[in-house]
């Protein structure tokens, strides 16, 4: 993933600066057709570098790629369309510093990115699943966090895509975590159940063995709790 990425800003760079040279020499020339505005392969470059690091932890090599992409007005091949792909940019730029910085342990970031949240509500279900993954790592308490969030949480289930599926399972399963963590077994264990379920709607079985074994050891646990009292 790194290697294309770096690729494509390679590719990107070349295409941008060959043209700025034309330009700049009066070389009659025509921007290369492409599908998307230039910018967008550009910025994308950044974008996914900063998630290939992100996923393997290397979190402060991250932002440096995240502040890549995160002002692109200095781009001199805009138009309206460019301009608006620049702001999109920007805005996910915001969401991953957030990301970024909560995975990394702080905390007191977590009432503003909530902010953000509210600000942006197609960045919810990607944003809980980062600020509950943060608190299962670094022991925050996030439970007012479900409060707030209550019914986007029950409309998760209506993300029929792939990745809003993929995400979905991602939050149940940490949500599952957490909630055990606090002793929430029987909570920990619907969340536990609906992650199974949903690997199986989306024949995604990564996890599903051990999702299974955590399903059986916890009702185990709830069994021998209720036989105790």
């Amino acid at each position: 993933m790194e290697q294309y990425a770096d690729e494509l800003r390679e590719l990107s760079t070349i295409i941008y600066e060959d043209e700025l040279r034309r330009r700049k020499s009066n070389i009659p020339s025509e921007l290369l057709a492409t599908e998307r505005h230039l910018v967008v392969y550009y910025g994308q470059s950044f974008l996914i570098k900063s998630i290939a690091l992100e996923k393997q932890e290397l979190y402060e090599e991250a932002k440096r790629y995240v502040e890549g992409y995160a002002d692109l007005s200095w781009f001199e091949l805009l138009d309206e369309v460019g301009q608006i792909e620049v702001q999109k940019f920007r805005t996910w730029a915001t969401a991953n510093l957030y990301t970024l910085n909560i995975l990394m342990g702080d905390g007191d970031v977590i009432p503003e990115y909530i902010q953000f949240l509210d600000d942006h509500p197609k960045e919810i279900l990607s944003g809980l699943v980062t600020i509950v993954k943060a608190a299962n790592e670094h022991g925050f308490s996030i439970d007012s966090v479900f409060d707030k969030f209550a019914e986007n949480i029950d409309n998760f289930k209506r993300r029929i895509d792939a990745i809003g599926m993929s995400e979905h399972i991602q939050f149940r399963n940490e949500m599952a975590k957490y909630l055990l963590e606090k002793e929430k077994y029987a909570e920990g264990l619907n969340e536990t159940f609906q992650c199974l379920v949903l690997s199986d709607i989306t024949k995604d079985y990564n996890n599903y063995t051990g999702l299974f074994k955590l399903w059986v050891w916890v009702s185990k646990s709830l069994v021998d709790k209720q036989a105790t009292k």
